[in-house]
């Protein structure tokens, strides 16, 4: 469990921080440090050191790749988009007729891959 949060976070700037005693300043450096700990050790999991199934891993790290549809394609290419993404968004009306969708062999109905038909588009 972490010991600040975002909004904790957001408020020690360094105004505030040359405000607090040494001790205090101290003692924010000590819950820190904690939450770095922690923070690192979640990052650093993976099905070898934690009870992560081997699923969980994306392919470039060592993950079980289920789709060899593109297996040495040289124009294959996957874009990696980092953040935070709404659910419960349905897809366009076309979308099933335009894709063919891979389930995942270990949980098919959370993880799989939706790959553009030939001639579709």
């Amino acid at each position: 469990m972490t010991h600040l949060s975002d909004f904790d976070l957001r408020q020690m700037d360094d105004a505030w921080q040359d405000k607090q005693p040494a001790v205090v300043v101290r003692s924010l450096l000590k819950r820190t440090l904690d939450d770095l700990r922690v923070a690192r050790d979640r990052l650093n999991q993976n099905p070898k050191n934690s009870s992560r199934p081997s699923g969980s891993m994306p392919p470039w790290q060592g993950g079980t790749d289920t789709s060899k549809d593109n297996a040495g394609d040289p124009d294959a290419s996957v874009d990696i988009l980092d953040g935070v993404y709404a659910t419960g968004k349905k897809a366009a009306a076309d979308f099933v007729d335009n894709m063919r969708i891979i389930s995942d062999k270990d949980i098919p109905q959370w993880n799989y891959c939706a790959v553009p038909q030939q001639g579709a588009g």
